[in-house]
């Protein structure tokens, strides 16, 4: 299960604990929201549609995402 966590201010680190209890990091995220997302779309959350900033790169072009 991944999670994230406080590794120092201002940044936030999502990864998970081996079966060893050792951290292994995934990402670094600079805000709750960002860490919260990455870390939810790793546990297999559902998405509904692309992620974010895949959103906006495709309807700037006037492409509909499928």
């Amino acid at each position: 299960m991944y999670v994230y966590t406080r590794t120092e201010p201002g940044l936030l680190t999502v990864g998970f604990y081996d079966p060893k209890g050792n951290w292994i990091p995934e990402s670094d995220h600079s805000n709750r929201h960002a860490a919260a997302e990455r870390v939810a779309y790793l546990n297999g959350k559902a998405q509904h549609g692309p992620p974010p900033h895949q959103e906006q790169a495709c309807t700037s072009t006037g492409v509909t995402p499928t």
